[in-house]
């Protein structure tokens, strides 16, 4: 019993030392932290010692005190499965914080709020801006330590959550896009699972079903992840889209039946789209096509379909067909136009189409060679979210750069990489080499800065983390990236 007291008085003291909050930013080398793998162990330790405790004094001891023991050895089955369910609000904050003090992942003050945020989403209650914005303050920010190891993947998502909250849902989905793929060591499942179902309903709800699709394919593994990804195939008119059985079969085994009820019911109602058949060729052809094409929704057309428009605009253009029509519009209106610039300025609009068409479809497995016309739209592509990427990258402190105490914006600036850089590896992965080419250096050196000077250590990892899938085998800085990695695990 004085052992499950003094167990007791630990938590307390530690859930104390928890709420200290010096944000003195980063740079400085403090006299000693603590280390994450030594947080982790000493927080299973301390369940595990509460659980053999309740096995061994099972007969002993009140069934009040066997209960309280259980709680405290698996707080997490309480946190999800009572807690978080009730909506009770400042219940889970209060609970998580005393029996989350540094014990799973070093996120005393993120995980409960992320957790308080959920339960409280349950009911919609006291989610007024007054009430809520008090959550915002000193969560993203470096620790007394003057580290970041206090900021994971939860402190991250209650982050997001509030962004969503506040009406800034872009900057939301960024964050929770950059949650669900970071490496589990600074990630908890929890946090990355609500991430990925954030965004996959985020996406569903706004009728973006070709966001379904490719947000499917990133995060952790889930049956969520599966049946809203045959749900949005099928509702696209997919042509491989699950039958009905097996649907009704993934709606069963994912979460939240409930709520996902609706979008399973408007996918058994859609049928697949009839396999369109060639259209023939010359200008005609290529404008019924064209039409029939833009009006399906958004991700409905396939990659070979907008290829197939691209090489009958492409037979137009080459058989001078465009210039000889706009040649006699000219002189049966006397007009002045002159027919060359108009028939380069109508180039350039079927180019900017046929790049607003591509950008939500996914690319085939086995492409055939793409027409000039939809290369120079993929080039367009291409160049606009470059620039912007290696105009981020350009401004990404590194070397003697001065260090700051702005953590959150780190996080914001690396989130808005990582969006980008995930749209080029999604919609255009035959280019995905370029995107270490051109900035995996000044991306690389940034982590550098972000883990020696600024001392953002979980933030440097993720760096590191993501650098180690796009960097190329024979890559001579791969062995640098792969030690660095290990170093600010």
């Amino acid at each position: 019993m004085y052992g499950l007291i003094a167990l007791l008085a630990v938590r307390a003291a530690v859930y104390a030392m928890g709420k200290r909050t010096g944000q003195t930013g980063g740079g400085g080398a403090p006299p000693s932290e603590y280390k994450p793998s030594v947080v982790r162990f000493t927080g299973l330790a301390v369940r595990a010692a509460f659980l053999v405790a309740a096995w061994a004094l099972r007969r002993d001891i009140a069934i009040e005190w066997l209960t309280a023991c259980i709680v405290c050895g698996l707080p997490g089955l309480v946190v999800e499965l009572l807690l978080i369910p009730a909506g009770i609000p400042h219940l889970t904050y209060y609970f998580t914080r005393s029996m989350y003090p540094f014990a799973i992942f070093g996120e005393p003050k993120g995980r409960a709020i992320f957790n308080e945020l959920r339960a409280r989403l349950r009911r919609g209650w006291l989610l007024d801006p007054e009430r809520i914005a008090r959550f915002g303050r000193d969560l993203v920010v470096f620790n007394n330590f003057g580290n970041d190891r206090t900021v994971g993947a939860a402190s991250l998502a209650a982050r997001a959550q509030l962004d969503a909250l506040s009406g800034d849902a872009e900057h939301a989905r960024e964050l929770f896009a950059l949650v669900q793929a970071m490496d589990w060591r600074h990630g908890s499942r929890a946090a990355r699972i609500y991430s990925q179902a954030w965004l996959l309903n985020d996406a569903a709800r706004r009728g973006a079903f070709h966001e379904v699709v490719r947000l499917s394919t990133h995060g952790p593994h889930t049956a969520r992840r599966w049946f809203m990804r045959a749900s949005a195939r099928r509702i696209l008119g997919c042509q491989a889209a699950f039958q009905d059985s097996k649907l009704v079969g993934s709606w069963l085994f994912s979460p939240a039946r409930r709520h996902t009820f609706g979008l399973l019911r408007r996918a058994l109602g859609t049928e697949p789209r009839p396999v369109p058949s060639r259209v023939g060729t010359g200008m005609a052809a290529a404008k019924r096509l064209s039409f029939e094409l833009m009006r399906l929704p958004k991700g409905a057309a396939t990659r070979n379909e907008i290829a197939e428009l691209a090489r009958i605009w492409q037979a137009v253009f080459d058989s001078g067909e465009l210039r000889q029509r706009l040649t006699e519009r000219k002189q049966a209106l006397a007009a002045s136009f002159e027919p060359e610039s108009v028939a380069a300025r109508f180039e350039r609009q079927i180019v900017a189409m046929l790049g607003e068409l591509v950008i939500p479809t996914a690319p085939p497995r086995d492409p055939e060679p793409y027409p000039l016309l939809l290369l120079s739209a993929m080039d367009r592509i291409q160049g606009d979210w470059f620039s912007e990427l290696e105009a981020l990258c350009r401004g990404l402190p590194r070397g003697n750069a001065n260090t700051t105490d702005d953590l959150e914006q780190h996080w914001r600036t690396w989130g808005r990489v990582r969006h980008l850089t995930g749209l080029l590896s999604d919609v255009l992965p035959e280019r995905a080499d370029w995107i270490f080419a051109s900035v995996g250096v000044q991306v690389l050196n940034h982590g550098s800065w972000l883990y020696n000077r600024e001392r953002a250590q979980t933030l440097a990892h993720d760096v590191f983390y993501f650098l180690l899938r796009i960097t190329p085998e024979s890559d001579v800085n791969r062995e640098t990236i792969v030690k660095n990695c290990r170093l600010s695990t």
